[in-house]
């Protein structure tokens, strides 16, 4: 009996060491995993933020061109010359 215990606690200790073991591994992928998705996040952020600013300033000049023309029409005057570039 007392072998049998001594068995069983033994096959427990060396469970809970796999477990244990299988554990941390397991944590460091999920770690690594989340710092790569994280850092993709951050550059795919990065690529929205630039892209957002890049449309705001067209779509001023957009509006500024159709205020202009807008004007020019109230005013009776030639075509506003707009730099597109």
């Amino acid at each position: 009996m007392v072998v049998l215990e001594a068995a069983a606690i033994t096959a427990g200790g060396v469970a809970a060491y796999h477990g244990g073991k299988k554990a941390a591994t397991e944590s460091a992928k999920k770690i690594r995993s989340k710092m790569k998705l994280s850092k993709e996040e951050k550059d795919r952020k990065e690529t929205f933020d630039s892209r957002k600013k890049e449309r705001s300033e067209r779509f001023a000049n957009i509006n500024q061109y159709r205020q202009s023309v807008s004007q020019s029409v109230k005013n009776k005057s030639t075509m506003p010359s707009f730099n597109w570039g």
